[in-house]
This record gives C-alpha cells, structure tokens and sequence, in this order.
C-alpha cells in the first residue's frame, strides 16, 4: 500500500486514470441534473464514489483534489463548493452509520457532516428523519434559545407610540439584550419617555 501511495505522489495527476469511476460519477450527476426524485439520492451518490476512489485508488489529497475538480466541471459552473459538501457527508461515519434515521436532503446532512456535535445530535435522538435545515443548525451550535445581543425595533403603519403593555411585553421578549426603540415617543401610564435613548432589560 504504501509503495502505490509513494507512486501515486510522484506521478501527475491524469483523468484518463480514472475513466471508469468518473464514468460512474457523471451517471449520477446527470441523474441529479434532471432533478427527479432521486436527485438528493444521486448526489449523495456523487460524494461516496469520490470517497470510494479515493479509498480504492490510494489518492494523495492534490489528486483527490483534482478530481473533485473534474467532478465540479461535470457539475457546471462554481459547483466545488457543493461537491466537497457531498464528499464531507460521504466521509461523515455518524451519518453513514445512521442514513435510515436522518433526513435524505444532501443540503440538510451537510449542515449536520459540519457540526462537532452530530454522532451525539443523532445518539440522542434529537435530529431524526424529520429535522429540518435549520433545526439541525440551531443544535449544532447549541443556540436553542438565542439571545441576540442587540434589538432594534422601529413602529410601522404610521405608529408613533408603545403602550406601557406592549412595552413591557417587548422588555419580556428582549431580557438579557440591549435594545432600542426607534421611534418618535414610547408611552408608558404616566409620562411619555423618547424612544431614542438605549435600556438594559437585564
């Protein structure tokens, strides 16, 4: 093994090499051009026979490279992006080891192949088959109850003042930020305060 690797480091990379698996590579593709039912299929397709020649052939990471390359062209225009997606999936032992259990959408396992998280997001039952794009980005940055650090809300349809309880209600929603209100006043039950100024809801 290690003599084929050392031969494949001093050899260029050639695609002729590789006309059988790049055959195989572009069927899928073009599967996944037609966008039918089994597009997300096909191109997850795509990614596990890189990953598999990649494997089977002993590629350094500049050839493999490259041929993610010719699969990228295959692909058209600007597609590199999308097919070390697929690869990062294929390469991806929690997805591979639990595909029956998660969602077969190739765009919503990528975010899952990227999250440090995912064998225990999966173990843990809380992405399933079901889990969507951004429920699964949500875990995997542990932000379930986000706390944007600024708010800022500004009155619409002509609106020029809060109501002491819309008020409140919005220092409720808002605890932990710092927000502003942008707008002319803000009422409140006895005097009206300018809506300019910053509050801390902590």
């Amino acid at each position: 093994m290690s003599n084929m690797t050392e031969e494949n480091k001093a050899k260029r990379f050639n695609a002729k090499d590789y006309l059988d698996e790049i055959s195989l590579i572009n069927a899928e593709i073009k599967t996944f051009k037609e966008s039918g039912d089994k597009a997300d299929e096909s191109f997850l397709k795509v990614g596990e026979l890189l990953v598999q020649t990649k494997k089977e052939k002993q590629l350094t990471d500049k050839h493999f490279a490259n041929l993610k390359k010719v699969a990228a062209e295959m692909l058209g225009k600007n597609s590199i992006r999308n097919i070390s997606k697929v690869v990062a999936i294929a390469q991806c032992e929690a997805i591979q080891n639990n595909k029956d259990k998660l969602p077969k959408s190739w765009t919503t396992l990528s975010v899952l192949a990227s999250a440090k998280n995912a064998e225990d997001l999966i173990k843990e039952g809380k992405v399933t088959s079901n889990s969507s794009r951004a429920e699964i980005s949500r875990l995997s940055k542990g932000t379930t109850n986000v706390t944007p650090k600024w708010v800022y809300v500004e009155l619409v349809n002509g609106k020029k003042t809060f109501t002491s309880e819309q008020l409140e209600a919005l220092k409720k929603l808002l605890n932990g930020s710092d927000w502003v209100v942008k707008s002319k006043r803000v009422e409140t039950d006895k005097k009206e305060v300018p809506a300019k100024n910053t509050t801390k809801t902590k």
